[in-house]
C-alpha cells in the first residue's frame, strides 16, 4: 500500500541528491531533520496563515516558487501522492519524433495541425481542478487539503488557474488534460496525436473539414482553455503522384522536419530531421550572452566552460534521487540527419566562429578588444559538429554548472 502520510520517513524519501549539492548544509543531520520536520508541521496545519509562495514574472506570466525548502519538500510529497493515483504516462521524446517521422513519410494524403493552447496554466478553472482532485477517492484528505491551501494563496496573490513553476503544476495540468488526450487519440480521421504541455500536433486523414475539425478540438479542451490563433499551423499534403512537388517544413520537440515528395508514385516521402530554427536561435543567443559577459582575462575560464557546455554534452540530475539524464548537442538532437549539407550544426559553427573572430557589432567588437589571440585560438578549438560526432562529454560539478548556466538562465 502506497504511504500517503506526511511524516518524517515519507518526507525524507523525496530528498534528492541535487538538494545536497545545492545546499551543503543539508549534509548535517540537524539541518536536514529541521527541514523535514518543518515540512511535516506545515502539512499538518489546518490553514496556512501566511503564503508559502513567491511570485515572479517570466515572459509576461506569473511563475511561483517555494522559498522555504521545507515547503518544497512538502509539495514534492503531495505531487508524488497525486501521481501515484492518476497514472500519468508520456511517451519518450525519441519515440514521438520517430513515430511522427514515419507518419509524415507516408505517400498518402494527410493534414498536419500544430496547435497551441493560449495561457495554458492560467486558464484552467480552479473549481474544476479541485473537484477532480476531490473525486480521487483513494487520495488522502490531508493531500487534498494541502492542494486547496496552495490554490487559496494563489488566488489571494491575484493569480489564476494552475500555478506555474511548482513541482505539482505539470502533474495537475496533465491530470486535467487526460480526457482531452484520450479523446483526441480516439477521434475519427486522426492518424497521430501528441501533446507536450500546451504544444499539440495532430496528423489526420485530410478528409475532414479544417475549420470544423479545429473547432471540435477546442470543444474537447477542459473548461476555460482556448486554442491560440497566433501559433496555429495547418498543412494539407496530397497523395504522392509522379508529378508531386510537395515540400514543407515544421518544428516539433526541438526538431525541424523537412518533408519532400520523392518524384515517383507510391514511394515514401523523404523526411530530413535537423535542429529546429527556434533552437538554433536560442543557442546563438546563449553564445552571444556568454561572449558579452567577458570583460578581462580573469573571465576566460568561465567563458571557455560556457562554450564547451554549448558545443558538448553533459549529465544533469533527474528528479530521481540517483539517476542522471544525458544532455547536450548530441543527446538533445541525436535523431538529426547530421550528414546533410548546411545543417544546424554547420550554421552554429559558423556563428561561433563569427562571435569569436568578428570585429563588427558592439558585443563582438568589445570581445576582440579585450581578448587575446591565444584565447580566441583556444575557443576556436570548440565545434558543435565535433561535439555531436564525437559525443565529447564534459563533467560539471553542481556549483560550476550553476555558474556556467547563470548568464542565460532565462534565455
Amino acid at each position: 500500500m502506497y504511504d500517503q502520510s506526511v511524516n518524517h520517513v515519507s518526507i525524507a524519501r523525496v530528498l534528492r541528491t541535487s538538494d545536497f549539492n545545492d545546499n551543503k548544509a543539508l549534509k548535517a543531520k540537524a539541518v536536514r531533520d529541521a527541514a523535514i520536520e518543518g515540512a511535516v508541521a506545515s502539512g499538518h496545519m489546518a490553514h496556512w496563515e501566511t503564503t508559502p509562495l513567491k511570485a515572479s514574472i517570466l515572459r509576461g506570466k506569473n511563475v511561483y516558487s517555494l522559498p522555504s525548502f521545507s515547503n518544497e519538500l512538502l509539495i514534492r510529497k503531495v505531487n508524488n501522492n497525486v501521481r501515484h493515483f492518476v497514472k500519468i504516462r508520456h511517451p519518450a521524446r525519441t519515440s514521438i519524433v520517430t513515430n511522427l517521422t514515419r507518419i509524415v513519410s507516408e505517400a498518402v494524403q494527410y493534414r498536419i495541425y500544430k496547435l497551441d493552447v493560449k495561457s495554458f496554466y492560467e486558464s484552467f478553472a480552479v473549481a474544476d481542478v479541485l473537484k477532480k482532485i476531490d473525486d480521487i477517492e483513494q487520495l488522502s484528505l490531508a493531500t487534498k487539503k494541502i492542494i486547496r491551501e496552495i490554490f487559496k494563496h494563489v488566488i489571494a496573490m491575484d493569480g489564476s488557474g494552475i500555478p506555474r513553476g511548482l513541482a505539482l503544476s505539470a502533474t495537475l495540468s496533465d491530470f486535467m488534460m487526460q480526457d482531452f488526450d484520450r479523446n483526441l487519440r480516439n477521434k475519427n480521421n486522426v492518424f497521430f496525436y501528441s501533446r507536450y504541455v500546451d504544444d499539440i500536433i495532430i496528423v489526420t486523414s485530410g478528409s475532414e473539414l479544417e475549420q470544423k475539425f479545429i473547432k471540435s478540438v477546442e470543444d474537447l479542451l477542459p473548461n476555460g482553455l482556448k486554442l491560440s490563433r497566433k501559433k496555429r499551423y495547418v498543412k494539407f499534403v496530397p497523395h504522392v503522384t509522379d508529378k508531386s512537388k510537395t515540400k514543407y517544413d515544421f518544428e516539433y520537440l526541438g526538431y525541424k522536419f523537412s518533408v519532400c515528395d520523392p518524384g515517383a508514385k507510391d514511394t515514401f516521402r523523404s523526411v530530413i530531421l535537423d535542429i529546429a530554427d527556434s533552437k538554433i536561435k536560442k543557442i546563438k543567443t546563449r553564445v552571444t550572452l556568454a561572449v558579452a559577459q567577458y570583460k578581462s582575462a580573469a573571465d576566460f575560464q568561465i567563458l571557455e566552460q560556457r562554450i564547451k557546455f554549448l558545443t558538448g554534452n553533459f549529465s544533469i540530475p533527474d528528479d530521481d534521487r540517483v539517476k542522471k539524464k544525458l544532455a547536450g548537442i548530441f543527446y538533445n538532437y541525436h535523431l538529426m540527419d547530421s550528414d546533410q549539407a548546411d545543417n544546424g550544426l554547420n550554421k552554429l559553427d559558423r556563428f561561433l566562429r563569427t562571435a569569436i573572430l568578428s570585429s563588427s557589432g558592439t558585443i563582438f567588437s568589445k570581445f576582440q578588444l579585450y581578448s587575446s589571440v591565444a584565447e580566441r585560438k583556444i575557443l576556436l578549438g570548440n565545434s558543435f559538429e565535433d561535439g555531436f560526432n564525437t559525443r565529447s562529454f564534459m563533467h560539471f560539478s553542481p556549483a560550476s554548472l550553476n555558474l556556467v548556466q547563470g548568464c542565460w538562465k532565462y534565455a
